[in-house]
């Protein structure tokens, strides 16, 4: 018995489909709905401030991450929900910088 022309046709779509979901599925992983604070922490005469300890507060949600400084003074809070962040930075001997917008 062959198969029909019919049968081999809607085989072909079915399977066409099929990849076409697989394809639209693998592509969705790479979507990303969080982002990241990436600054800088200064003295007042511009020099970088190594192992200040940076906390980054959600407005909305009040989660809180923590982040240390470089030795260039930079840091990093990744996987940050979208929203409103209050910024806090501090080092022994320096008073306590925040910034709330």
């Amino acid at each position: 018995m062959q198969p029909s022309l019919q049968g081999v046709a809607s085989m072909s779509k079915l399977a066409l489909s099929a990849l076409a979901c697989a394809v639209v599925a693998v592509s969705a992983w790479g979507q990303e709905s969080r982002g990241s604070l990436i600054g800088r922490v200064l003295d007042a005469s511009g020099a970088a401030v190594p192992g200040a300890r940076v906390k980054v507060t959600s407005k909305n949600m009040g989660t809180a991450q923590t982040v240390p400084a470089n030795q260039d003074g930079f840091y990093q809070a990744t996987y940050l929900i979208p929203g409103l962040y209050r910024v806090e930075a501090e080092v022994s001997g320096f008073k306590k910088y925040i910034r709330d917008e």
